[in-house]
């Protein structure tokens, strides 16, 4: 299947260490925001979410990557703390969204093919064990 022709090819990258495949979610985001991501690989598994942070009175805004089972915490402990840019206890959660949703808004921006693994699959369980659920095969070396 072209799924797991996909998984092979980024072993075989990643094993022959030429550049063209990346792993991580930092990694991957970056690949993908320079356009350099042919084909993303994502485990039907992740559990993570992309936070928003925002200033209610400033323009201050940072974006967190968490578990999901940690967002409701999260929520509570940054609610009312002091902007780090105007000092006003103005923080607050404005968007929740899943990491998988997050990646593949990314990839569709940029025209990059999204395989979404199950881990019911060999390969899915090793993307999801070795790999952090979350892998790219590459057009191009990003520079940098």
């Amino acid at each position: 299947s072209k799924i797991l022709d996909d998984v092979l090819n980024f072993l075989y990258q990643i094993g022959h260490d030429m550049g063209l495949a990346t792993y991580g979610e930092k990694e991957v985001r970056r690949a993908l925001e320079a356009g350099a991501v042919e084909t993303l690989l994502l485990s039907e598994a992740l559990d993570k979410v992309r936070v928003r942070v925002e200033c209610t009175a400033c323009d201050y805004t940072k974006e967190e990557t968490l578990r999901e089972r940690t967002v409701l915490s999260f929520e509570q402990d940054i609610a009312g703390q002091a902007c780090p840019k105007c000092n006003a206890p103005s923080l607050q959660v404005a968007e929740v969204k899943d990491v998988i949703e997050d990646f593949a808004e990314l990839a569709e921006q940029v025209g990059t093919d999204v395989e979404i693994i199950s881990v019911e699959t060999e390969e899915g369980q090793m993307l999801q064990k070795s790999f952090g659920g979350m892998a790219a095969v590459l057009r191009f070396k990003p520079s940098g």
